[in-house]
């Protein structure tokens, strides 16, 4: 996937501090390192629900899905294509990620959310 088609999350702000406390945003803990060097280990993503934004999904966007492995884990991913079968997602950081190379294609109702931004955690 070329740069220009990866989606780019801004920082974090005000804004998405109010959407979050009046319910309106979502938000998860990144752990791990498959989306590195995008989202490092102990980042905070925010991300509104998918079924709010369908039409946005996109390849290079950052979606949040039910681990379709263990459906009480989320994950964080990159759709790296969307076809027929249903949408291929990969980590930014292939070498450390589980993605559709290990579960396969996954169905758009399994997205639970489109990321917006981030809070970086303090960088040594």
């Amino acid at each position: 996937m070329s740069p220009a088609n990866k989606q780019r999350l801004r920082q974090s702000n005000w804004l998405d501090l109010i959407l979050f406390f009046i319910g309106k945003r979502k938000h998860c803990l990144v752990e791990g390192h498959s989306m590195s060097p995008t989202l490092e280990h102990g980042d905070i993503i925010f991300y509104k629900s998918a079924s709010l934004d369908v039409e946005k999904l996109d390849t290079g966007s950052i979606v949040i899905i039910s681990n379709p492995l263990n459906q009480k884990q989320l994950l964080i991913k990159r759709i790296n294509g969307i076809r027929d079968r249903g949408i291929e997602l990969i980590g930014d950081n292939e070498e450390h990620s589980r993605d559709s190379r290990h579960f396969g294609f996954i169905n758009i109702n399994n997205i639970e959310g489109i990321a917006e931004s981030y809070f970086a955690k303090q960088r040594n």
